[in-house]
């Protein structure tokens, strides 16, 4: 008899009572996300997502990439692993720029393009793209009409 290993991977719930589970908004999601960015080195960019379910409560983050001081390299692979896992309907795609400027580069604006061709495939509906700046600021794709 042939023994096969294969290898699988866990999903875990870990709660935290000072990120909101709610966003209906741009502003929110912003809000959000600076309470997951806040635990992470800000001299880099890191790329996130939001899993959502029908009524946009967050069911679950994963940070999916951590790069250099301009770029995070994101596997839209692993993005989408981590969507089904979380058990997501609804996507908030985000990363950070550590120079402090959220205006999207036109990288930005490919990937978003090509993760929301990516999403709809996938029958995932994307929210929002969001590029946390310094302080308070951030551009968000929807608010901006781009999604």
């Amino acid at each position: 008899m042939t023994t096969y290993k294969i290898t699988t991977f866990k999903v875990s719930l870990q709660v935290s009572e000072d990120i909101p589970k709610e966003t209906s908004s741009p502003k929110e999601s912003a809000a959000l996300l600076r309470a997951i960015y806040a635990d992470l080195d800000g001299d880099q960019e890191h790329f996130c997502v939001l899993a959502l379910n029908g009524s946009n409560k967050v069911v679950g983050y994963k940070v999916l990439a951590s790069g250099g001081m301009t770029f995070a390299n994101i596997d839209q692979k692993l993005l989408f692993r981590a969507a089904l896992a979380l058990g997501g309907t609804s996507l908030i795609i985000a990363h950070n720029h550590p120079s402090g400027n959220p205006r999207p580069s036109p990288e930005d604006v490919r990937i978003t393009k090509t993760i929301q061709e990516a999403a709809t495939l996938l029958d995932f509906k994307l929210l929002d793209h969001i590029i946390l700046g310094e302080a308070q600021g951030f551009y968000s794709f929807a608010e901006e009409g781009r999604l």
